[in-house]
């Protein structure tokens, strides 16, 4: 008998506190005003101007990523950068293959880069783009007429 009342006590028990729990609450809310007033200062949520907070704060959080980003870049902090070492130009030749120039110290290397391989294609002791020309020529014209002029495998 004492374990039946004590079965029915940790059933019912659960229940009638979650009855009580809701009744409380829905009681409270119609006694209490302010539970329908927002908690927020605008007047509503989907309004213009709370739409444009939104939108200015993305977009003020968006231009920071973007500012540290560049800032990293040029203060060159990242590990694995050299101010010796720089890709001038690359061109995609395919899907997954491409054509990379580089400057190492004086000397710049024409590089194919594959998946998971590399090949000097060319050495260049003289260099053929500077960083001026880099910049603002196309890369992928220059390096044909000069791999067509000097090409050292004959055709």
């Amino acid at each position: 008998m004492f374990a039946k009342a004590l079965s029915l006590k940790k059933h019912l028990l659960p229940l009638i506190g979650g009855l009580f729990y809701f009744w409380g609450t829905s009681a409270w809310a119609e006694g209490n005003s302010a539970v329908s007033r927002p908690s927020y200062p605008g007047s509503d949520p989907l309004s213009f101007s709370a739409f444009l907070q939104l939108a200015l704060g993305l977009l003020l959080v968006l231009g920071v990523i973007f500012f540290l980003a560049w800032l990293l870049k040029r203060m060159s902090f990242l590990p694995g950068q050299h101010p010796q070492l720089r890709i001038l130009a690359a061109i995609p030749l395919s899907h997954r293959e491409r054509a990379v120039l580089i400057q190492v110290g004086d000397e710049q290397l024409l590089l194919g880069v594959a998946p998971g391989q590399v090949n000097l294609l060319k050495s260049f002791d003289q260099p053929i783009l500077t960083t001026d020309i880099a910049s603002t020529s196309d890369f992928s014209k220059r390096l044909q007429r000069l791999l067509n002029s000097k090409s050292d495998v004959p055709s």
